[in-house]
C-alpha cells in the first residue's frame, strides 16, 4: 500500500499488526510523532547552517525523508538500519522521492553503535526511536552528539517497565523504584528522563528536557545539550522521590531523607523514584509551536510545572463522591486558590498548584 506523509510517498506492505517482526517497520500511528518532531526541528534550525542529522533506527526511512523534504538548513542526514531489507527499502524510497528530497540522505547498513563510530562525526540532532527500550542506544548516541547546542530525542515503548507493571525490571534497567500510582504515566516518563540525564552527566553532558509527552504506548523526550559539571549538577539536583499516600492521596516530591516526615498514615504510602522532577518543557519552544488541543494542554501544564497530576476518578472515589463535570471541578479548585490545568497525560486528570 502507498503511504503519504507530507511530501513523501512510500510503498509499505500492509500488516494486520504492528510489531518488531515486520520486514520493514512502519507505524502509521507515529505520524503524529514525526509531525511534532518536525515542528521542534523547524524551531531548532532557525539561524543555523549545514546541520548534520542522524535517524539512528531508520526502518523505512520515512523520518529521514521527511527531514530532508521539510527542513531548510540541513546539510546531510544519515539513515541507519542494520536490517538488509530495511536498508534496501530506504534506498528505494530515497530514489522514488528524489523530487521531494532537498538534502543529502546517506543510508548505512550497520548496527547503530558501529555505524556511529564509523561515521566519526558529531551530530546536531540524533533521533533514537527503537522498538522497546532506548537503553541500549543511550551511550553510543551521547558519544556522537555535539555536547553543546544540539538536540537529541529518545523514545521508549517499554512503558510496562516504567509505570509499575514490572517493578523489578524498572529497578535493574532504570535504577528507580516504582509502584502503581494514579499518575503513573508522568512517573514513567520522569524515570526515563532521570536515566538519560544521569548517563549523560557521566560524560559531563548536561541534557535539559525541552519537550516530552506520553501517547498511545510510548514516551518521548527531546533534550538540548550543554557541557560542564556545574550544569550537570544542577540537573541532578532535580532528582527527587514521590511519596504517595494510598489512603489520603497526598503526594509530595521530596528528597530521600525527608521520607519519614511525610505521612502520619503509617505503612500506607508508596515511594517512587528517583525521578527527574524538573520541568520537562521549554516554553520558548512550546510558544512557537502550532497549537493543537494536545499542545494547548501541554503548554498549560508546563506553566504550572508540578511533576504529577491528580487523577479525578481515584480522588472522588476516595472521597466517596460522584465525579462532577470537569468544568465544575476546575472552577471549584480555582475558588480554593489553585492554578489548574488539564494534562495531556490523562483526560481524567488535572494539575494543581496553590497560588
Amino acid at each position: 500500500m502507498e503511504v503519504k506523509e507530507g511530501k513523501i510517498k512510500i510503498e509499505i506492505k500492509e500488516e494486520k499488526k504492528i510489531s518488531a517482526k515486520m520486514p520493514v517497520f512502519y507505524n502509521p500511528k507515529k505520524q503524529f510523532d514525526r509531525n511534532i518532531t518536525l515542528e521542534i526541528l523547524k524551531i531548532f534550525e532557525k539561524n543555523k547552517k549545514e546541520l548534520v542529522f542522524c535517524d539512528l533506527l531508520s526502518a523505512s526511512g520515512i523520518r529521514a525523508l521527511r527531514f530532508s523534504s521539510e527542513l531548510d538548513n540541513v546539510k546531510e542526514i544519515y539513515a541507519i538500519d542494520h536490517n538488509p531489507i530495511a536498508f534496501n527499502k530506504i534506498k528505494e524510497n530515497i530514489k522514488s522521492n528524489k523530487k521531494a528530497v532537498k538534502h543529502k540522505i546517506i543510508p548505512i547498513k550497520e548496527k547503530a553503535e558501529k555505524a556511529l563510530y564509523d561515521i566519526g562525526k558529531r551530530f546536531d540532532y540524533i533521533d533514537v526511536d527503537p522498538f522497546g527500550s532506548p537503553n541500549p542506544f543511550i551511550d553510543s548516541s551521547l558519544n556522537h552528539i555535539r555536547n553543546k547546542n544540539a538536540l537529541i530525542a529518545f523514545t521508549s515503548t517499554d512503558s510496562s517497565a516504567l509505570v509499575g507493571t514490572y517493578p523489578k525490571t524498572t529497578l535493574y534497567e532504570y535504577q528507580s523504584k516504582v509502584s502503581k500510582t494514579p499518575f503513573y504515566h508522568e512517573a514513567g516518563i520522569r524515570i526515563l528522563a532521570k536515566k538519560i540525564i544521569e548517563r549523560a552527566a557521566e560524560k559531563e553532558i548536561a541534557l535539559t528536557p525541552i519537550f516530552a509527552y506520553a501517547k498511545d504506548d510510548y514516551f518521548r523526550i527531546f533534550f538540548e545539550t550543554d557541557r560542564g559539571a556545574n550544569r550537570c549538577l544542577k540537573l541532578l539536583s532535580d532528582f527527587k522521590y514521590y511519596l504517595y499516600c494510598r489512603k489520603c492521596m497526598n503526594t509530595k516530591v521530596i528528597s530521600f531523607e525527608e521520607i519519614e516526615k511525610f505521612c502520619t498514615c503509617k505503612n500506607k504510602f508508596s515511594v517512587v523514584g528517583p525521578v527527574f522532577a524538573g520541568n520537562l518543557w521549554d516554553l520558548k519552544y512550546l510558544k512557537k509551536m502550532e497549537k493543537s488541543e494536545f499542545l494547548k494542554k501541554i503548554e498549560e501544564e508546563a506553566e504550572i510545572n508540578v511533576p504529577y497530576y491528580l487523577h479525578l476518578p481515584s480522588y472522588f472515589k476516595m472521597k466517596k463522591q460522584t465525579i462532577p463535570k470537569m468544568d465544575n471541578i476546575i472552577a471549584d479548585f480555582k475558588k480554593q486558590g489553585f492554578i489548574v490545568s488539564r494534562t495531556h497525560f490523562d483526560n481524567n486528570s488535572i494539575k494543581l498548584k496553590k497560588i
